[in-house]
């Protein structure tokens, strides 16, 4: 029933924006990462910044002739630098000497890439670089609050910085940008020279420095480069100089300061490890030739000395330690964020083979830690001193001395770790007299049949998860009266119930079988689903967390657990393959609003409706698939027979989904879409159809495949605005020169009268009403009164 007609809230002149919501549901979002919020926020945003490009002079960021730290502040920012160690006193200061870092600082600019291997000391030089480059302070604080996203902090940073470049030198900093990937660091250093190629050649200049690896390599051809371990022999000198004073006699230090010097080659991270094992081996009353024996016999690579530092030497007797400090460097490797102290001692105690199933038994462990103090004191043992604790948002949380050692554990060290407690409990199990290992031993014995470590590491702390969470007293909690939740309480709980299907889908992509969930649920029982539910519900945790009526079925389409579906579905027990929760979502519409192609394959082998809509937006698997760039899934679904033009509660289609959105695979699922025949004209409830979005987006390929595929150029939304016309107002040269060649109408105008040409002058792109003019736009159009 329509209580008003849909017409009623449109005010004639204004550009439309969707907010895919219910009407109930406009009052507020479900977080930050809604995605209706943060379309909404961009859109204001982009609107804001143009209206202040037209009539506003930039005045809240006040900068001088030198270069000049902009404030675009986020939650998270400075964790990470935080983090860094701070520069051993009198290092690092070769740097502002070093003439290439002269010159990028001075007024050459340009780009400059610090490279050095693993733990040379790049982040610690940047750090030390942006402590001390000359510059005012900045007391505005214009970012503050606000939570970036990838594409409006690109476009904020080419708008702001083609502006403030025009009178004042920037530099940038981007520390560590190895550990996005080769793929994202490439693209990001190819997004900063388009953003470097729109500033003025004869203006003041911009100067971009990023840290990396020698591999992969992202530096351009005319970048400086400055490589850290052919300079640091000075840095590494005195600091070897300054700790071992503290505990050797002037000549021993001497002597000692040459073999580690000599053998660090230049990685600042080996000579920090090796030097208080200098240290500790004189405290306990070495002499030193075998000190200095001990030091030549180090591995050279930081991955064999941090092997030796876990896993001591290969021949040594068996650490009774060893398989809990797999269990530690597990957690602090592979879970999704640090975790507290307190956080550990449960993650640490709640084992997924434990065999305690309430928090009370738990306690009564031997191996339960008491105390953070206690817990604190575990980290460095069983990490061997890999590990730290750190203040982080007002608690200690663990994590490691740097990342060259997650790297190595994830790129092998865990599977090495497995092995050597594997060999151990063998060898155990040979000398004893029974032929069975005992005690640690037989804890420590791994199986490693299928997947890999890190999958395997996956594994055990989703179990570990869903242990605590159904532990006795927690489900007795959710289902009481008082149920109020304190982090101190249940430390573990927020985690537990967040993560532990992100785990269970990462152990599912490295090889590792799921199908125990169905035991650890107890399937075909709901009670301990509906456990969980109810935990989410209590502690308000949105995002991973299930609504009221999700189904183990649900959950396995959303994370993609194929091998915990194969079992239900082929069962021959009856299963509620179209079940919906309660945003009206059925597995297959999870299993494509995800990305998960053999998962939407089998349920629509077991039959699943393919065109089920969902309750909110009204869409379809393909509409979801389409919109989110699964182009597998598109690609399946159009074959198996789905609805093409079906639209949503905004008359949306897939089509017009996938033209709006912006992903790189965009113009594979156009061309899916149009090659099986969807509607290529059709018009959603603002008029828009799916050239007009992807004109709007200034997604340049999709429009020249819908114009290519005969879509009408001169369809125009409610407004009455073309493509052309959106084009021109938002300044994107390429799509307008794209829709004049394909012979858009020039003067189409809107319904209050405005042009192509009229917007673009409105609006400052030069350029554009340059083109508009000499493909013969009329000039003297003008605005209905």
């Amino acid at each position: 029933m329509h209580v008003v007609e849909g017409d009623s809230a449109v005010i004639e002149g204004a550009e439309y924006f969707g907010l895919d919501k219910t009407h109930r549901e406009l009052q507020r979002a479900a977080s930050r990462d809604d995605t209706s919020y943060k379309s909404l926020r961009f859109w204001i945003r982009d609107k804001v910044e143009r209206a202040r490009a037209k009539g506003m002079q930039l005045q809240k960021i006040k900068l001088s002739t030198q270069p000049k730290a902009i404030s675009l502040f986020f939650d998270e920012m400075n964790l990470r630098r935080n983090d860094i160690s701070p520069a051993a006193e009198n290092t690092c200061t070769w740097l502002f000497e070093h003439k290439r870092f002269s010159t990028w600082l001075g007024q050459g600019g340009g780009f400059l890439w610090i490279k050095g291997k693993p733990g040379a000391g790049k982040s610690t030089l940047m750090k030390y670089a942006f402590q001390n480059i000359n510059r005012p302070d900045c007391p505005e604080t214009e970012g503050k609050h606000w939570a970036w996203r990838e594409r409006e902090l690109q476009d904020f940073l080419g708008s702001k910085m083609t502006r403030i470049s025009k009178e004042y030198s920037i530099r940038i900093f981007v520390d560590a940008l190895d550990e996005c990937g080769e793929e994202i660091a490439r693209e990001l250093v190819s997004y900063f020279l388009r953003l470097t190629s729109k500033l003025l050649p004869n203006g003041p200049s911009i100067g971009i420095c990023f840290s990396c690896r020698h591999y992969p390599i992202v530096a351009l051809d005319y970048c400086l480069e400055i490589c850290i371990e052919e300079q640091n022999f000075r840095d590494i000198e005195t600091y070897v100089k300054e700790e071992l004073q503290q505990g050797f006699p002037e000549n021993d230090a001497e002597s000692l300061q040459r073999e580690i010097v000599g053998s660090a080659s230049g990685i600042f991270q080996w000579a920090s490890l090796v030097v208080p094992l200098a240290l500790s081996l004189q405290r306990k009353g070495h002499s030193l030739r075998m000190i200095h024996n001990k030091l030549r016999e180090m591995p050279k690579e930081l991955n064999r000395v941090y092997q030796e530092i876990l896993e001591g030497e290969p021949d040594a007797d068996s650490d009774p330690d060893l398989a809990r400090s797999l269990q530690l460097m597990q957690w602090i490797c592979i879970a999704k964020r640090p975790l507290s102290l307190d956080e550990l001692r449960f993650a640490m105690t709640f084992d997924a083979d434990a065999p305690y199933r309430s928090l009370l038994a738990c306690q009564g462990s031997v191996n339960y830690v008491e105390t953070g103090e206690q817990m604190a004191k575990l980290v460095k043992s069983l990490s061997k001193g890999l590990a730290e604790v750190k203040e982080r948002r007002n608690q200690q949380v663990a994590q490691f001395i740097h990342e060259s050692v997650s790297d190595y554990l994830t790129q092998g060290g865990l599977q090495s770790l497995e092995n050597t407690l594997a060999r151990r409990a063998e060898n155990q199990m040979h000398q004893s007299t029974d032929g069975h290992p005992t005690g640690c031993d037989q804890q420590a014995q791994v199986n490693s049949s299928d997947g890999d470590a890190v999958g395997r590491a996956h594994y055990r702390l989703s179990r570990s998860c869903i242990k605590y969470f159904t532990a006795e007293e927690i489900c007795r909690w959710s289902s009481g009266s008082n149920q109020k939740y304190h982090h101190s309480t249940f430390p573990l709980l927020q985690y537990a119930v967040t993560s532990w299907a992100s785990h269970a889908q990462a152990a599912e992509m490295r090889g590792i079988s799921q199908s125990d969930l169905l035991d650890y649920f107890q399937w075909p029982s709901d009670h301990i689903f509906h456990c969980w539910i109810k935990i989410c519900e209590i502690g308000f945790w949105p995002g991973n967390c299930p609504n009221r009526k999700t189904t183990l079925l649900h959950i396995a389409s959303r994370y993609g657990l194929f091998s915990v579906l194969v079992a239900p579905l082929r069962s021959g027990e009856e299963v509620e393959m179209n079940a919906r929760d309660s945003e009206g979502r059925t597995a297959l519409l999870w299993a494509a609003m995800m990305g998960h192609e053999p998962v939407a394959d089998l349920l629509i082998e077991e039959g699943a409706e393919l065109d089920s809509e969902d309750a909110f937006l009204g869409r379809t698997a393909l509409s979801w698939a389409a919109e989110k760039g699964h182009e597998l899934i598109v690609k399946l679904l159009a074959k198996k027979g789905a609805k093409l033009d079906s639209k949503d509660k905004f008359g949306r289609t897939a089509l017009s989904l996938a033209a709006r959105s912006n992903h790189e695979s965009i113009l594979k699922r156009g061309k899916q879409l149009v090659e099986k025949g969807a509607g290529l004209d059709v018009k959603d409830k603002g008029g828009r159809t799916a050239l007009l979005w992807a004109a709007m987006g200034g997604h340049g390929p999709i429009v020249r495949l819908l114009a290519e595929k005969g879509a009408d150029l001169n369809s125009k939304n409610n407004p009455g605005r073309t493509a052309l016309s959106l084009a021109a107002g938002w300044g994107n040269r390429l799509i307008t020169e794209l829709l004049v060649e394909q012979g858009a109408d020039l003067d189409s105008e809107d319904n209050f009268g405005q042009t192509a040409l009229s917007w673009a002058t409105d609006n400052g792109h030069e350029s554009i009403v340059k083109l508009l003019i000499e493909k013969g736009a009329t000039q003297d159009a003008e605005p209905r009164p």
